[in-house]
């Protein structure tokens, strides 16, 4: 559960002091049951709420103890965000607030409050409220002011139900290469990937061009390591996508370098018997190289480049905005970028699904 919308009083459908009552019994009663709780909330509440409850564990929260540092791991490989920062909160308020909440437990910038019931080792419940955790930027604070309970049929619910059962099923990550640590199993470094990577392909042309060519000329290994060699591990990964597509069955970063080295295979007896190269890591095609308009779609199209996906937070409050997945949508924010934002004397613009700023 996640801090976002308002929701009910905390005595509604308890069996007690009946919606409407006078506020005092309704405030006794939240004394009575949760006692830890009610010495956080402000002492001019007199109708608290869950929204309330939530605030005050949020105001009142103490240091907790970091997220176990695998199980952070496991859901950064599903989220695409790190959410290592995270604390866990198993104090009294904690558990009372997430009781009078009706929830296992509830999440709010980097910290992740459970029920008296829960564990910090349940993997499920973790996952859920660490997705929670990246949704919300892993940190970000909102303005001082009450928190606001999100209802339970929400975008970021349902991501975060998908998470948890991705974790606790032992799902591939959907990253298998990341720019830097930590890695989950599945996963490689970059920088690691990128030189077993290199080490294969360069065997693989070595075999098929002979002794007498040498990989040193071959522009399919040269073009490839030179235009994505410092680029972000997410744009390599999509280059591979397009590259080699059965790399999308690869469940590793490991299971990936034998499929793209037989597709550079082909790509270099190509370029040996005709000097051609791949159409993926060429010159454009004749029907792409057609001229088009500056400034046209087509012609920024092919400028753009793979981009990166929405950050994860972003998406899900999109999708929490507009009912719909952004997965699909394609940022910018390189030098290309800039210059076409430029051209358009725009500080972003859009082009079918992709974002580009300035």
């Amino acid at each position: 559960m996640a801090t976002r919308e308002f929701g009910r009083r905390l005595d509604d459908g308890d069996g007690g002091d009946p919606v409407g009552a006078a506020p005092v019994g309704r405030r006794t009663l939240v004394g009575a049951a949760y006692p830890a709780l009610a010495r956080a909330l402000p002492g001019d509440g007199d109708a608290p709420t869950i929204h309330d409850a939530a605030t005050a564990a949020v105001e009142h929260r103490g240091a907790g103890q970091p997220v176990d540092a695998g199980l952070a791991a496991q859901v950064s490989a599903q989220v695409g965000a790190d959410v290592a920062s995270a604390r866990v909160h198993t104090d009294p308020l904690a558990n009372q607030a997430s009781a009078a909440m009706g929830a296992r437990a509830f999440a709010y910038g980097t910290d992740v409050f459970l029920g008296a019931d829960e564990s910090p080792a349940d993997v499920g419940l973790m996952a859920h409220e660490l997705t929670h955790v990246a949704q919300q930027g892993g940190g970000a604070r909102m303005p001082a002011a009450k928190l606001e309970v999100g209802a339970a049929d929400s975008p970021a619910e349902h991501q975060a139900d998908q998470v948890a059962g991705a974790v606790t099923a032992g799902a591939a990550p959907t990253a298998l290469v990341v720019d830097d640590g930590p890695t989950v199993a599945g996963q490689m470094l970059k920088s690691t990937f990128v030189a077993e990577l290199r080490e294969a392909v360069s065997a693989a042309a070595d075999e098929e061009l002979g002794p007498i060519l040498s990989t040193m000329g071959c522009p399919i290994i040269d073009t490839y390591f030179g235009r994505y060699g410092g680029r972000p591990a997410a744009d390599g990964e999509a280059l591979l996508r397009r590259f080699a597509p059965e790399v999308r069955g690869a469940r590793t970063a490991r299971d990936m370098i034998p499929i793209v080295v037989a597709r550079v295979r082909t790509g270099v007896r190509a370029w040996r018997d005709t000097g051609a190269t791949p159409p993926e890591l060429g010159e454009p095609s004749a029907a792409a190289a057609a001229p088009a308009a500056a400034g046209s779609p087509a012609r920024m199209l092919a400028e753009l480049g793979p981009g990166r996906a929405l950050d994860a937070p972003v998406a899900a409050a999109a999708a929490d905005s507009y009912g719909a997945s952004l997965d699909h949508v394609r940022v910018h924010t390189d030098a290309t970028a800039a210059r076409l934002a430029d051209a358009e004397s725009a500080h972003a613009f859009a082009v079918g699904e992709h974002v580009v700023f300035a």
